[in-house]
């Protein structure tokens, strides 16, 4: 069983997360805990992935993670209690976060003295 805390961040990267035993699978990468003995715990450098926070740890049959949950900057978001999840499959997601489509973030405007600078050089 996985307790799931959740970290609001700003990304227009969505979130996949699934449970597979003791496997947590985030975006397609795989976090296998079955050796993590009860007590046990795995410092945030040995995950080597940017949507956790924090370490791992398990307590008895639980296995804590902090995980960054994506949510739109326009909107506005509370933090969502843990999830337990028991049952192997696709994680459903707190609602109300709606990250941005990549295409729908603001662009840095061109710089008009550096346009000018290029027309003038032809």
């Amino acid at each position: 069983m996985f307790k799931i805390s959740f970290l609001p961040h700003i990304s227009p990267v969505d979130l996949a997360i699934e449970k597979r035993g003791d496997v947590l699978i985030i975006n397609g990468d795989e976090l296998d805990f079955t050796d993590l003995p009860d007590g046990g715990a795995y410092p945030p450098e040995a995950l080597e992935i940017d949507a956790v926070f924090g370490g791992v740890s398990r307590k008895g049959d639980e296995i804590r993670i902090t995980v960054a949950l994506p949510y739109d900057l326009a909107g506005e978001f509370v933090t969502p209690e843990p999830i337990t999840v028991t049952s192997d499959g696709p994680i459903a997601l707190p609602e109300g976060r709606y990250p941005p489509p990549p295409e729908e973030l603001p662009m840095p405007e061109a710089d008009p003295i550096a346009e000018g600078e290029d027309d003038a050089a032809q």
